[in-house]
């Protein structure tokens, strides 16, 4: 498998081109680290405070925490990745299906280890200068650092043993399998729910280091969390608990076995999961490369795994002439992205919660939670137009048939693809508006802006896709991809230099958010008028 991915980096243009740019940026900004001398004159480290140790026996627990929580997530899913030669030859050859179950194995436990080989190559000699003052003053930093180093070993290896003996049993297609998902993911979501609620307590205490520290050795963080172990045995020797890191570390050890050999006994059934991945696989990998989630969708509904819906407020709507156009529009981009869209919500209000926690009586905070509200938003603009106007480019003979001008065919399709965007803005200002009301002036902007913003990006994406059409070519769809990053930033740049300048100058944000507003109705109305003529001479034949 590796020499055959050198060998198709290798041989594809595509590829190689990627390869020898990463490589160049490798050695001319981040490689050059290894190269550079240590500055003269440096002095010795001095020993850390003892008061750092709790934070950093914090930092790597959450650390763990997440490393697990990863691997238990991919429990969903069939152990591995399997392709379609794997059932057509692999899976009708007497090989043994235990001898496949721990090849899989091993090679999703090599995946999890290239994290920290990145992090090691990429930050060269200043990586090892950060663990080096991590260390420093401790009476054995060698001995720390194999400890450390032996704890996430162990603890990647526990989860990928537990994603696959888990794996293995809630995703039976029987009615006992089913049930054990749906228990599974209920278990899953109140621990979650139970340790963000119990952190968003640990730092509105008064004594939030001692709050954080009482949860880590907490019976509910020693029962169900066995990364507090791994931490332990990291850290143990340390801090003067070394029972408790070799107990972590048999824990671990111990804990792996018995998952391998849990999975192992329900081999039996990894044929069958796997045949059933393939299915479907190929056709969902290429519309996802293409962004094209109409695709997927449409294979979905084919497959018996979508129901029918009728979006409410939208078939009330009864529109006529060219804006039927957007009335389409809205019931396609309801059911594709929808979805998608209760999740970015989801994910905006975690961040102003986050805001909500940490408000310290300034507005400091509001400068760091709007422009992660505008990346989400851009984001999901870019997602929505991109798939979009791929199914744009397959109803061009029908389309252009309507007794409409190119421009207003453009205009329609450019607005009917921004609804969902806009009314994300709409949304996320509202968010910002009522959980920033001591900074009223934030949020009133981002209402105001964000809606705009959203249909600037959706409607310069359409002169991107008229110029780059062709979506099974991947140079030409790679190069796409690039540059509707690149259009989607020029559409809101404008805006967001405005709001910094006025944000220097002491004045209110709001003016700006009005300037953004008109700035954007002009983007949509000259990308229509663009796209116009690009649209007229397209021919879906070429």
């Amino acid at each position: 498998m590796l020499v055959n991915s050198v060998r198709r980096a290798l041989q594809s243009p595509t590829r190689l081109i990627g390869v020898l740019f990463l490589l160049a940026w490798w050695f001319s900004i981040v490689g050059a680290n290894f190269f550079r001398y240590e500055r003269r004159g440096a002095g010795a480290m001095e020993a850390l405070p003892s008061e750092v140790y709790p934070i950093l026996r914090l930092v790597v627990l959450g650390g763990f925490v997440v490393v697990f929580a990863l691997r238990l997530l991919l429990s969903f899913r069939p152990p591995g990745n399997y392709q379609g030669a794997d059932a057509d030859v692999l899976f009708s050859t007497p090989v043994d299906p235990k001898a496949v179950l721990l090849h899989r194995f091993l090679i999703d436990y090599l995946f999890t280890l290239l994290f920290p080989i990145i992090i090691l190559l990429f930050g060269g000699r200043q990586t090892w200068q950060g663990f080096q003052f991590l260390s420093r003053g401790v009476e054995d930093p060698a001995l720390v650092g194999r400890m450390a180093l032996g704890a996430f070993l162990l603890l990647s290896f526990f989860g990928v043993a537990a994603s696959y003996a888990i794996g293995l049993t809630i995703n039976r297609d029987t009615t006992g399998g089913r049930k054990a998902r749906r228990w599974f993911a209920v278990l899953l979501g109140a621990v979650g729910a139970y340790l963000l609620g119990a952190a968003a307590g640990a730092v509105r205490a008064e004594d939030s280091l001692a709050a954080f520290l009482a949860l880590a050795d907490s019976w509910f963080a020693r029962v169900l969390l066995f990364p507090v172990t791994a931490a332990d045995m990291a850290l143990g020797l340390t801090e003067g608990r070394p029972a408790d890191a070799w107990l972590g570390f048999g824990v671990l050890l111990g804990g792996s076995v018995a998952l391998i050999w849990a999975a192992r006994r329900q081999a039996a059934w990894l044929y069958d999961m796997a045949a059933r991945q393939i299915g479907g696989v190929q056709a969902r990998r290429e519309a996802q490369q293409q962004g094209d989630m109409f695709s997927i969708y449409g294979l979905y509904a084919r497959q018996g795994k979508l129901k029918p819906r009728t979006p409410p407020l939208i078939y009330g709507w009864r529109a006529t002439g060219a804006w039927a156009i957007v009335w389409r529009e809205a019931v396609l981009q309801a059911r594709a992205f929808g979805a998608m869209m209760l999740a970015m919500l989801v994910v905006l209000l975690f961040l102003l919660a986050l805001f909500y926690i940490a408000y310290d009586e300034k507005s400091s905070g509001a400068v760091f939670i709007l422009p992660l509200h505008l990346l989400l938003v851009f984001s999901f603009a870019l997602s929505v137009a991109q798939g979009g106007f791929l199914e744009t480019l397959r109803r061009t003979d029908v389309q252009k048939a309507l007794p409409f001008s190119m421009m207003t065919l453009c205009l329609m399709d450019i607005l009917g693809k921004a609804l969902l965007p806009a009314a994300m803005g709409v949304a996320s200002g509202l968010m910002l508006l009522v959980g920033m009301w001591r900074t009223a002036d934030y949020g009133l902007a981002a209402l105001l802006s964000f809606p705009g913003l959203a249909c600037a990006v959706v409607a310069v994406q359409l002169i991107v896709i008229l110029n780059f059409p062709h979506v099974d070519d991947p140079t030409q769809r790679g190069f796409r991809g690039l540059v509707q990053f690149l259009a989607g930033a020029v559409a809101v740049g404008p805006s967001v230099v405005v709001a910094i300048v006025f944000g220097l100058l002491g004045i209110p944000l709001t003016f700006a958010a009005v300037l953004s507003l008109l700035f954007s109705a002009g983007v949509v109305l000259a990308a229509a008028a663009v796209s116009g003529p690009l649209y007229a001479r397209f021919n879906p034949a070429d």
